[in-house]
């Protein structure tokens, strides 16, 4: 065998391994995005993908959101929106963005959300069990929304998205 076949197959036998891979990491994201939509029972129209370069346009589908990280980390955006109506409001909501990091390791796939915990699930073709991610998921988004004004007004505002609080003018 010559160096230049032993180099090609090396390349082909870890290129094979990142295919199965992706092919087995796309599969948990599906089973994920399935997990969170019913869990929410979000409507299929308040529901988005978010990616493209700059990881923050509505996107059509789960591929085009999926971005791994330096770390080997899939990082994977939803956009949900919070509808709001009231007269001043014009029926526009707030589109709360939803940022999942996930990867393989030893036969498990750890998930988080950023600069948080790790939660360890064991991922098989037959079952996946999202629940106690879901719970956390749950209970971090709602104590984000809580008192987002009052947060702001004392400074305490720390996300990268604008607040999203206007002044109205009245008729």
């Amino acid at each position: 065998m010559s160096k230049f076949t032993e180099l090609v197959q090396i390349y082909q036998t870890d290129r094979q391994f990142y295919n199965n891979y992706e092919q087995a990491s796309f599969q948990f994201a599906q089973l994920l995005t399935e997990a969170v939509k019913q869990y929410y029972q979000i409507p299929e129209e308040n529901f988005f993908f978010i990616g493209g370069e700059d990881q923050q346009k509505t996107v059509a589908s789960l591929a085009e959101t999926l971005l791994m990280d330096e770390k080997g980390f899939w990082h994977v955006r939803y956009g949900i929106n919070l509808p709001y109506t009231d007269a001043l409001s014009q029926g526009q909501g707030f589109l709360l963005i939803v940022e999942i990091l996930f990867k393989k390791l030893n036969g498990k796939f750890i998930i988080r959300l950023p600069e948080e915990e790790d939660f360890f699930i064991h991922s098989e073709e037959s079952e996946t069990d999202f629940s106690s991610f879901l719970h956390y998921l749950h209970n971090y988004l709602c104590r984000f929304l809580e008192n987002r004004f009052e947060r702001f007004l004392n400074g305490e505002q720390t996300e990268r998205s604008a607040i999203g609080f206007r002044i109205h003018e009245k008729d």
